[in-house]
């Protein structure tokens, strides 16, 4: 995650700008989903 000139500079570059959040709160999301389903 930390080459941000690598591939993901690649793909991101064009049509990123609103594929970043939306990705990010994906993964947040899930996150969340996997600990709250450990806990109980």
């Amino acid at each position: 995650m930390m080459n941000g000139s690598g591939w993901m500079g690649g793909w991101m570059g064009g049509y990123g700008g609103m594929w970043i959040p939306v990705l990010l709160a994906v993964i947040v999301g899930l996150l969340v989903w996997i600990v709250m389903r450990k806990q109980k």
